[in-house]
């Protein structure tokens, strides 16, 4: 039985020993990371540092709030101009937008096609014709009023020529920049 308290005397100190070596090895490896995480901490405090005080000392939170504000500030300004354009193409839409030159040769004793009509219509067609006609006594002007591409009164040749070819005319241009927002 003395042998058996021997060996387990020696059993016990044997593994005392392994543990208390286990455990400084445990304790040493843990000194080890946290030499290396205060290492990467401190590393971590100085970027901060740097990202968080600005030019005049300004925090980093102060320059995000600042440019939100920019931001903000630019994105109403966009608005009233995408207000004002749309406006612009309104009141665009009752501008001359299309225009024909029909000549001709009002008589036929006179060459030269010294007669013509311009039609000057918007983009509703709505407008004018203006008949010029020349002869050997003197020049003659004509007007007709043109509401959405028709004219109350008849019309000659030449003057239902030249309001066809500016109806004809697109001022989708002019739409589709209205319709951009």
């Amino acid at each position: 039985m003395n042998e058996y308290l021997t060996i387990l005397n020696s059993i016990d100190q044997y593994w005392l020993f392994a543990a208390v070596a286990g455990c400084l090895v445990i304790i040493l490896v843990l000194i080890i990371i946290l030499l290396v995480t205060a290492g990467r901490v401190k590393k971590l405090e100085r970027k901060l540092a740097k990202f968080t005080t600005g030019r005049e000392g300004s925090s980093l939170e102060d320059e995000i709030e600042k440019v939100m504000n920019d931001n903000k500030a630019f994105r109403d300004e966009l608005s009233e101009h995408d207000r004002k354009i749309g406006d612009l193409y309104l009141k665009h839409e009752r501008v001359i937008q299309k225009t024909a030159l029909v000549k001709y040769d009002a008589f036929k004793e006179m060459g030269g096609k010294l007669s013509s009509v311009i039609a000057l219509l918007d983009g509703h067609n709505d407008g004018v014709l203006i008949n010029v006609v020349h002869s050997t006594s003197g020049s003659y002007t004509y007007t007709k009023s043109i509401r959405e591409g028709q004219c109350s009164a008849d019309l000659g040749e030449e003057e239902k020529a030249a309001l066809d070819e500016a109806v004809k005319q697109s001022s989708e241009g002019f739409k589709n920049g209205a319709e951009t927002k």
